[in-house]
């Protein structure tokens, strides 16, 4: 189990941090490692058992982790396609419609792989493009594709530690990001393959469900099944999403590990009870297995409905282990089986190592098996009295949500730098919801829907989501919902997660060490600096939340013209609560960078002339607007435009002390300009 988690440690490496990495010297380090320990067999006797098995286990650790940098790697340099190197123009492309979906706002994104740009032939252009449009009328998989349309690149991560667009649209060959200006003008290949035919066919067959089931009405608890349902998430309502994600809930929305599993459990644990009443059945044939494959195939199913987004397939796989245990007859929830599932997603795809979605969805699954592994007894599991079963469920259930939720924790604050004070509650209160009211009737309305007998079931899973969304209202509402608290960094965030895993790990005393990580985790994080001003990629925004406001007007942003995007951008990534973030994107207006200065006393940042700062001779600089940014804090005056900034920075204050972080950042394919 160890192993695994070392193999994602190394991915996570050379995929998400800053640090570079020459890959011959962890070649070598892998080399090295795996003849130590080979040799080590050949003196196995002359070593003491303990010295033996410790070296062996450490040699095996760093084996597994460099390997994982190897095969990033070797993953990222696969993925190699051209990139655009700025904005563009608008221009007229071609290409086939590979792929089609809808954003939660309801807008469609259209994926292309080109062919022409300016009507002619693209070469060296984008492999791909996603393009944002209007309802495309009928689009089919594998048409032809042509509008009028603005590319850019895909944007990297603002600030450092952010959201990095540009890597994720790397992996997937993505080139260019956009909108087309104008209708795009679809033409149906006269002959599309088999797969192109399924998809067509799938997604059709996702459109018309979402929309029935809810009702072709925006927000509720139809449009909320609507989403779990079918993946389309464009009839939940804004005031519902952010309902829901203020108040904990999000996750429920994107199909993912919560529902792929409780489908396939649901069905599973059904059918293994419908056979056992099948009496000469049940005696020549093994209903666990029979149930298995059914569950297996009713999970892959769903998941290839419901658009097969990376959460739902990394579900999807975990189950798929699950039940080929059953299969050969092992034990079903183990953490080896979460371990075989975890190295296989990341031996083919590494840079999930570096996605806050695998992450949590991981250390939830984990924390959930070491939790059963304790909770369920060892004489056969449930309590055979009804009144006694409904309670060991219900405890189950919350138990498991709360859990879950301390196990992904961590990685929520690192990446989102706020929690959710009644989050855990909320979860606590819509699992059991879930789980036995949402879960089992949409499982059931689905098999009677064929036979035209599953609307009533329908509305029962609906109105148990309404009961979900009230929650969300409820908890979101109180003034102290979300709290802003001081960035986890990169090493506290590691460090608690691997206190988690060794708790959850060892299974002997060993257990309690995992409070000495902890505790050193919290230390850490608690003499921690404070964000004082966030500073975009290039230079081309500036945002304080703790400014003062001058004159009457918002002065907490500055930027360059054309750089808006980067503000809010910015704003968006800030280590600040949704309301206030709602408050200076309202009012960002159109500011722009001259007469525009942002300051707290012991500090001052604006834009000045680069002539100025550079001096002449330096014209030739990619500078925009000729303009750059000055910084003083303290005795320190420092000057920065787009190829000095290329990652952005972060002034932090720590007592009286003010620092600036700046990364030089990692020469990583997705970052070279």
């Amino acid at each position: 189990m160890w192993l695994p988690f070392a193999f994602a440690c190394g991915c996570a490496s050379y995929v998400g941090t800053s640090f570079d990495f020459d890959v011959k010297i962890w070649v070598a380090v892998l080399v090295v490692s795996a003849l130590m320990s080979g040799a080590e067999y050949f003196f196995w006797q002359k070593l003491h058992q303990k010295v033996f098995i410790i070296i062996t286990f450490f040699s095996l650790l760093l084996m597994a982790f460099s390997s994982g940098i190897i095969i990033a790697y070797l993953r990222a340099n696969a993925a190699l396609a051209p990139v655009i190197a700025q904005n563009t123009e608008p221009m007229k492309i071609g290409g086939i419609l590979v792929g089609v979906d809808r954003s939660i706002e309801g807008s469609w994104r259209a994926k292309i792989k080109l062919d022409q740009m300016h009507g002619r032939f693209a070469q060296n252009s984008p492999k791909y493009v996603r393009l944002t449009t209007n309802r495309i009328v009928g689009a089919k998989i594998g048409s032809k594709f042509e509008c009028n349309a603005i590319l850019r690149p895909p944007p990297p991560a603002i600030i450092p530690n952010a959201y990095n667009f540009a890597r994720k649209a790397w992996f997937l060959q993505i080139g260019a990001i956009g909108y087309c200006k104008d209708s795009p003008i679809l033409t149906e290949q006269i002959s599309p393959n088999l797969i192109a035919q399924l998809q067509n066919s799938m997604t059709e067959a996702r459109l018309k469900a979402s929309a029935k089931l809810s009702k072709r009405q925006t927000g509720g608890g139809a449009g909320f099944l609507a989403a779990i349902t079918t993946g389309d998430r464009s009839w939940i309502s804004k005031a519902d999403s952010d309902a829901l994600q203020g108040s904990g809930l999000g996750h429920i929305v994107s199909v993912s590990g919560i529902h792929v599993s409780l489908i396939a459990g649901i069905i599973y644990f059904a059918l293994v009870r419908i056979f056992s009443l099948l009496g000469a059945f049940a005696l020549w044939f093994d209903v666990r297995k029979i149930a298995a494959v059914f569950a297996l195939i009713c999970a892959i199913g769903y998941t290839v409905f419901t658009g097969s987004e990376a959460p739902a397939i990394r579900a999807a796989l975990m189950t798929t282990v699950a039940l080929t245990a059953i299969l050969i007859d092992r034990k079903a929830i183990s953490l080896r089986g979460l371990a075989i599932a975890a190295f296989i997603i990341l031996l083919f795809r590494p840079e999930h190592a570096a996605d806050a979605g695998f992450q949590m969805s991981f250390l939830a699954t984990m924390a959930l098996v070491a939790l059963w592994e304790v909770f369920v007894p060892t004489n056969g599991g449930a309590p055979r009295a009804l009144p006694n079963k409904i309670g060991f469920w219900l405890l189950g259930a919350v138990l498991a949500s709360l859990v879950a939720g301390l196990a992904t924790l961590p990685i929520s604050i690192s990446n989102f730098g706020r929690f959710s004070t009644y989050g855990l509650i909320a979860n606590v209160i819509s699992a059991p919801i879930v789980d036995f009211i949402v879960g089992p009737f949409a499982v059931l309305a689905a098999a009677l829907t064929p036979f035209g007998l599953g609307e009533w079931a329908w509305k029962i899973a609906s109105w148990g989501l309404d009961l979900v969304l009230r929650l969300a209202y409820y908890f979101s509402s109180i003034d102290a919902q979300a709290n802003t608290i001081k960035p986890l960094g990169v090493m506290a965030c590691f460090t608690m997660v691997f206190s988690i895993v060794w708790a959850c790990f060892w299974r002997s005393k060993l257990k309690i060490l995992a409070i000495v990580p902890l505790l050193a985790a919290i230390g850490v994080w608690a003499m921690a600096p404070l964000p004082e001003l966030y500073i975009a990629a290039g230079g081309k925004a500036i945002y304080a939340p703790k400014a003062q406001v001058r004159s009457g007007s918002i002065s907490r942003v500055c930027f360059l013209n054309g750089a808006r995007f980067d503000a809010l951008r910015l704003i968006d990534a800030a280590n600040i609560v949704e309301t206030e973030k709602e408050v200076d994107k309202a009012n960002i207006g159109q500011r722009r960078a001259q007469n525009c200065a942002i300051g707290r006393g012991d500090w001052e940042a604006h834009f000045v002339s680069a002539d100025a700062i550079f001096g002449q001779a330096e014209k030739g600089r990619a500078i925009t607007e000729n303009t750059a940014l000055s910084i003083t804090y303290g005795n320190e005056t420092q000057a920065f435009d787009a190829q000095n900034l290329q990652n952005g920075a972060i002034l932090y204050r720590h007592g009286w002390r003010l620092k600036l972080y700046k990364p030089k950042g990692a020469s990583r394919p997705w970052s070279r300009k």
